[in-house]
């Protein structure tokens, strides 16, 4: 690749990242954002990590169904 290609490829590519970052995000519930997990196992072998995630998002002020 000679340098004056990846000069603009360098550029190119710099000004694209630019434009996603100045995007504001699409929310899907108004202005409240979403949490989502992904689990490979059952609900019940879990139970205790989801609780654990409830207790530390409410510890930071975090409320479900209202603010997240």
């Amino acid at each position: 690749m000679r340098r004056r290609d990846f000069v603009t490829f360098l550029g190119s590519a710099t000004a694209w990242v630019a434009t996603v970052r100045a995007q504001e995000p699409r929310r899907l519930m108004g202005d409240r954002p979403i949490v989502g997990v992904l689990n490979a196992t059952s609900q019940d072998a879990c139970s205790r990590f989801m609780e654990s995630l409830r207790r530390g998002l409410r510890d930071l002020g975090y409320v479900e169904g209202r603010t997240i």
